[in-house]
């Protein structure tokens, strides 16, 4: 279960916002959440690390089967677990809704909620997770970076 609670780590990890900026706002953070979105419909672990800061705290509670599990992971193992997983899935689909973007701290900091649907095939078996998300952006030396990802999610 672990390693499904893994690869359906929200997209909102996924991808870049490549511009510096001096302040985030409704805008950029939209535009960092649409390039997160293709990133993550085009299964590219690659160049995740960089848009995550060292020490980027991810937690999960994912529920299947009836049962729930918390996992918490580093920026490193978050990677390892997405190519590995990334790998496996074939059918892929994602889509992301009910998008909530909050600017904090003078333009330093957002908070963003989601819900996010993923299916997928895994070694020939359907799945589907459904998860809700609160993920924070922050500015750091002038480039948004992912410093924290909760979600809470259900898998099928």
């Amino acid at each position: 279960m672990q390693a499904i609670a893994r690869f359906l780590l929200p997209a909102l990890l996924l991808a870049a916002f490549t511009a510096h900026a001096q302040a985030l706002d409704k805008k950029n953070v939209e535009k960092f959440l649409t390039e997160m979105d293709q990133a993550q419909i085009n299964l590219d672990a690659a160049g995740m690390e960089k848009f995550l800061s060292p020490g980027v705290k991810i937690t999960m509670s994912i529920t299947q089967g009836g049962k729930k599990q918390t996992t918490e992971m580093s920026r490193g193992e978050y990677i390892a677990s997405a190519r590995q997983n990334f790998a496996a899935a074939k059918d892929y689909r994602y889509q992301r809704s009910n998008t909530k973007i909050e600017i904090a701290g003078g333009g330093k900091k957002a908070v963003v909620t989601a819900k996010n649907v993923e299916s997928m095939k895994v070694q020939g078996l359907p799945m589907t997770g459904i998860s809700q998300v609160t993920l924070t952006v922050e500015l750091i030396d002038g480039q948004p970076l992912v410093t924290s990802v909760m979600a809470d999610g259900t898998v099928k």
